[in-house]
């Protein structure tokens, strides 16, 4: 039986440095949302020193590693949402490390009652991948990883907060169409802290290192894709937005046609110019470029 309590499981992901987030974790050693696990998992390097040979197994996203549940019944402090940062305030607090910001990232629920990551104005950015899709540092942007098409890809979903520090998010799947669900979402936007906001504090310039050109997030949309098939001039593919859940076929030559220079412009043109009159076809767009 589904826990229709449970929002998510916060757990390591697992790269050459899984300490940092392992410690992460563990400074909510002793807050109801902690969960010691069965054993810490090793880095790279601890195998390495031990003289192992074998190949290192997958540790995050498994109830063996310590974690955090994050519950309905123990919900965040403010309307934000879970927030994840250096600041004491935090619902989650993390390390002092380089790049980790006072109020970070947040876990949340957007106006589809579906959860989502937000960062919440970092200095370096956040990025969210699904199974190494979807890359790229944002400020101020949010990833939806509740939704049922994420949901069904069982990809893992992998919450970057700097070079090192990562984490594995595993949301619990929900019937978002019952009332009980509706309700939790209803309560968790309430908050648990009373009338104040600490979020006021954002107003203030909480974090003085400056972001170099390298470390400056992008901007712009991010969408996963998939091909949905190929032939020999040409090759659908799927785009899902990642903030929006919006989603959208794209057909365009194919680099074999390209590079053979088989592209038939008035064919693709009459195509275009048949495409743009389905009504469930929202922009057709031709170039020659």
């Amino acid at each position: 039986m589904a826990d229709t309590d449970l929002i998510a499981c916060v757990y390591p992901a697992y790269d050459g440095n899984i300490q940092d987030a392992v410690k992460a974790i563990e400074l909510s050693e002793g807050a109801p949302r902690y969960v010691r696990g069965l054993e810490k998992p090793e880095s790279r390097s601890d195998r390495r020193d031990r003289g192992s040979t074998e190949e290192p197994e997958q540790a995050g996203g498994t109830d063996r590693c310590p974690h955090l549940e994050l519950r309905f019944s123990n919900g965040p402090k403010t309307p934000r949402g879970f927030v994840f940062g250096r600041n004491e305030d935090c619902d989650v607090v993390l390390p002092n490390f380089r790049g980790v910001s006072s109020y970070h990232f947040s876990l949340t629920f957007d106006d589809l009652n579906r959860p989502i990551v937000k960062d919440i104005g970092s200095l370096f950015g956040t990025q969210v991948t699904y199974h190494d899709a979807g890359q790229g540092w944002r400020r101020d942007f949010v990833w939806i990883v509740g939704d049922q098409k994420v949901l069904r890809r069982k990809n893992p979903i992998v919450i970057h907060v700097n070079k090192h520090l990562r984490f594995q998010l595993v949301v619990s799947p929900h019937n978002v169409n019952s009332q009980l669900y509706k309700d939790n979402v209803d309560w968790f936007r309430q908050g648990t802290a009373g009338t104040e906001n600490f979020f006021d504090r954002l107003k203030f310039p909480l974090d003085t290192e400056r972001a170099t050109e390298t470390h400056t997030p992008g901007k712009g949309p991010i969408f996963l894709r998939k091909k949905l098939g190929e032939g020999s001039f040409g090759v659908v593919t799927h785009f899902w937005n990642v903030s929006t859940g919006e989603e959208y076929a794209l057909k365009q030559p194919s680099d074999r046609a390209i590079r053979e220079k088989e592209v038939d412009a008035d064919l693709w043109r009459r195509e275009a110019d048949i495409m743009g009159r389905i009504s469930h076809v929202s922009r057709c767009i031709y170039t020659s470029n």
